[in-house]
């Protein structure tokens, strides 16, 4: 028994010898299918001595919540004696370890078995046993003899089914130690890789944080020349309303205006008709002036013959009256190329000159002004009487203005 348990811990000491040091792991216990017992001191027949319960699974690890998993473990002894108290519960496992306190009776060699119901999801009951020699007292150092067909069944087969595990145990963690191996040369390569790929989207992220900048500035332009062009907007509408306001105004005013030159192009052609009915009138009175001026030289013509004839001075004013009241006659080939006259009146945009239909003039028929000899002006024949016509002033000079008395001839 003593060489067994010292190759079980040489055999351990070569599982934690040939492991190598790798990144801490966290193991997750499985299902529960062992219990390992441990006596820490010697045991004397009728005094209490306490024994460790571990609850591990098919690996060795210990189950840390059987507490809240578990069931109840039956305490059973091979030997004579009897042993106290005969079960744990669950409650009192902490960690996946039990300290209990026992009592056995009687000094001889004995196997204490722990057996607990399995869980639904396990197949058999779990089944655990320690083979404990108890003395008469603390002071006997004589093993007692063993019972080797009542206990060898239960320590043998615990010890060579521990042995298992153990070997099993070593065979998984060279696996294990195979597979950290690959995993960690496979994650050297993948850090490699991840290490490339994320110096490169830093400069990827560098360049996109300077063309984000790029961004931010032309938008802070454009954000800027909106401001401007809705500050210009609100001005210009302003101004348009103003413009609105304005040629409605102008709108109003034109339409008075147009009425009020309706109105005076009503009063004009009123006045035009009134002042040719006043040139009509005048050029019956000159001609009744005339007539009655030439009654007069007439009159005092047969009065000088009654008195012995007239004298030399009144023919000579009675012939210089009738030539001032006459066109003056101006030698020609042409009939009009004879005439030259004086402009008689000035309206506005019209000339009233003492020639009419009886001379031989026509609508449309043109006229140059002259002053001092030097043509300053255009007329045109617009409206034609017996003895007088209105012509409307045409291409006249800026410098000089057409006055009564300024010479016109025929063109």
């Amino acid at each position: 028994m003593n060489r067994f348990n010292s190759f079980l811990l040489i055999l351990l000491s070569l599982v934690f010898v040939y492991c190598p040091k790798s990144r801490a792991i966290t193991v997750v216990a499985g299902d529960i299918d062992h219990f390992t017992l441990i006596v820490s001191q010697t045991v004397v027949a009728g005094e209490p001595f306490s024994v460790t319960f571990i609850a591990e699974d098919k690996f060795g690890n210990p189950i840390n919540n059987y507490s809240e998993i578990g069931s109840e473990v039956e305490i059973q002894v091979i030997g004579q004696g009897k042993i106290s108290p005969t079960q744990i519960l669950p409650a009192e496992f902490k960690q996946g370890k039990a300290i209990k306190v026992f009592v056995y009776d009687r000094a001889e060699t004995f196997t204490i078995v722990a057996s607990a119901k399995a869980k639904p999801h396990l197949s058999s009951q779990v089944l655990a046993g320690v083979t404990i020699n108890a003395r008469t007292s603390s002071s006997d150092t004589k093993d007692l003899p063993v019972d080797e067909e009542k206990m060898d069944e239960y320590s043998k087969s615990d010890l060579e089914e521990k042995l298992i595990r153990l070997s099993a145990a070593l065979e998984a963690k060279e696996k294990e130690n195979l597979s950290l191996k690959g995993r960690l040369s496979k994650n050297t390569l993948q850090r490699a890789s991840f290490k490339g790929q994320l110096d490169k989207n830093k400069t990827l992220l560098t360049q996109a944080q300077a063309r984000l900048g790029e961004k931010e500035a032309q938008l802070s332009e454009f954000t800027q020349a909106h401001s401007e062009l809705s500050r210009d907007k609100e001005s210009l509408e302003k101004e348009i309303k103003k413009l609105k306001e304005n040629a409605a105004f102008l709108e109003q005013r034109i339409r008075e205006l147009s009425y009020s030159l309706s109105d005076k192009e009503t009063e004009s052609v009123e006045l035009k008709g009134n002042l040719t009915k006043a040139y009509i009138e005048i050029d019956e009175l000159k001609n009744r002036v005339i007539d009655a001026e030439s009654f007069l030289a007439h009159t005092q013509a047969k009065l000088g013959q009654l008195r012995g004839g007239p004298s030399l001075a009144e023919t000579e004013l009675q012939e210089e009256e009738k030539a001032r009241t006459l066109p003056v006659q101006i030698e020609g080939s042409s009939p009009l190329d004879r005439y030259s006259v004086k402009v008689f009146k000035v309206s506005g945009r019209y000339v009233v000159l003492p020639l009419g239909k009886k001379d031989g003039l026509e609508t449309g028929m043109l006229f140059t002004v002259y002053k001092d000899e030097k043509p300053i002006a255009e007329i045109e024949v617009a409206e034609l009487y017996e003895d007088m016509f209105m012509a409307n002033i045409k291409n006249a000079s800026e410098s000089e203005t057409i006055k009564e008395g300024d010479m016109v001839r025929l063109r």
